[in-house]
C-alpha cells in the first residue's frame, strides 16, 4: 500500500477496508487545518491561552492530534486530547507519513512515531496481533497515553465507539469526569514509551521546569471544547453518523462547543439536527465547496439529565 502525496505536498494513506482515503487528495494538512482546527475553535482557544479539550473520532493516522498539539505548545495552552481509533492496522500506516516538517515543533512527529511503533511492536506480541498483522480493536481492552509535552497529553482509546456508554455516573455539575471516563483504563504495557517526552523534560515552545502554562488546568472535570468528526464517510461508515450516535455524543460537549466534519451530507445534518445541534454549512477546504459545524444548544450535562440515563452508540 503506497503512501500518496496530497495537493499540499503533506501525505495520506488509501484504507482497503473503507475503499477511501484518510485524507482529502487536494491537501491533508490544509484540510485538517480548515475543518478541525479552525472550524472547530480549537486554534481559537489555544491562541487565546484558553485550556482546550478534544474529542476525536477517527485517530486515523494522527495528523489532527499532532496538529493541534503543535498549537498548543506554541501557545503554551494545556490540551487534552481524546481519539477513538477501532483499526490496530493504522498503527502500521502512520509510521510511513511525512507530518514533521509541517508542523513548527517537528520533535512532536517523531516522539509520536515512535511511541506507535512500541505499541505496535507490543501489540504483534500479544493476544491482540496475529502473525499477519495487527488485529482490529474490540471492546476498547486498551489506550495508549502519548504526553507529547508538559501542557499536552494525547491519549487514543484503541475502540469502537460502541463502546463508548454514557451514565450519570460519569457527569459532574462541570461535566464529564474526563480520566474517569466510561472506557476500561487499561493502559498498553509499556505505556512509557520510547519517544515520548518525559517528565522533566521540554519541547520547544513549552514552559520550563517551575513555570506554569497559561490556562493550564485540572482537565479531571471537564466537557469537551471541541469534536473532530473525521471518521470515514458516511457511504461506508455510517454507524459514526446516525442519530443515535450524535445523540451520544452531545452530552459530552460543553455549551458554545462545536463538532466540525468535512461532510456536507444532507442526512448527515438531518441526523445531528434531530439530536438536537444547531447546524451550521461553512465553506469546505480545497475540492470540497461546504463542510458542517454543529454546536449543542445547551450544555452537555444538561442535556443529558434532560435525555436518557443511559445511552450506547455504535460505530
Amino acid at each position: 500500500m503506497s503512501v500518496i502525496t496530497t495537493a499540499d505536498g503533506s501525505h495520506t494513506r488509501f484504507s482497503q477496508r473503507y475503499n477511501e482515503t484518510f485524507h482529502s487528495t487536494n491537501g491533508a494538512v490544509t484540510e485538517a487545518q480548515h475543518v478541525f482546527l479552525d472550524a472547530s475553535g480549537v486554534t481559537e482557544r489555544l491562541r487565546a491561552g484558553r485550556p482546550t479539550s478534544v474529542l476525536e473520532i477517527g485517530f486515523g493516522l494522527g495528523l489532527n492530534a499532532l496538529m493541534s498539539a503543535d498549537v498548543a505548545i506554541e501557545q503554551g495552552t494545556a490540551l487534552a486530547f481524546h481519539s477513538f481509533e477501532n483499526d490496530f492496522s493504522v498503527l502500521d500506516t502512520a509510521l510511513t507519513v511525512n507530518y514533521g516538517p509541517f508542523l513548527r515543533h517537528p520533535a512532536i512527529a517523531v516522539g509520536m512515531k515512535n511511541t506507535l511503533e512500541a505499541v505496535r511492536d507490543e501489540l504483534k506480541s500479544s493476544d491482540n496481533g496475529s502473525e499477519s498483522g495487527i488485529s482490529r480493536a474490540s471492546n476498547c481492552p486498551q489506550q495508549s497515553v502519548l504526553k507529547l509535552a508538559d501542557n499536552v497529553s494525547v491519549t487514543i482509546h484503541w475502540c469502537n465507539a460502541s463502546s463508548l456508554t454514557l451514565t450519570r455516573a460519569h457527569f459532574t455539575e462541570s461535566g464529564p469526569k474526563l480520566s474517569d471516563s466510561a472506557l476500561p483504563r487499561t493502559a498498553l504495557p509499556g505505556t512509557a514509551l520510547p519517544g515520548t517526552p518525559q517528565p522533566g523534560t521540554t519541547l520547544p515552545g513549552t514552559a520550563q521546569p517551575g513555570t506554569a502554562h497559561p490556562g493550564s488546568a485540572d482537565y479531571g472535570h471537564r466537557l469537551f471544547d471541541a469534536v473532530y468528526l473525521d471518521a470515514f464517510s458516511p457511504d461506508t461508515n455510517p454507524e459514526c453518523w446516525s442519530p443515535d450516535f450524535f445523540a451520544a455524543i452531545y452530552p459530552l460537549m460543553a455549551l458554545g462547543a462545536r463538532m466540525s466534519t468535512y461532510s456536507a451530507k444532507g442526512s448527515v445534518r438531518r441526523a445531528m439536527i434531530a439530536s438536537g445541534f444547531t447546524v451550521e454549512k461553512r465553506p469546505g477546504p480545497p475540492g470540497k465547496r461546504e463542510m458542517l459545524v454543529a454546536t449543542p444548544t445547551i450544555s452537555g450535562a444538561s442535556h443529558f439529565n434532560n435525555n436518557s440515563a443511559h445511552r450506547t452508540t455504535e460505530c
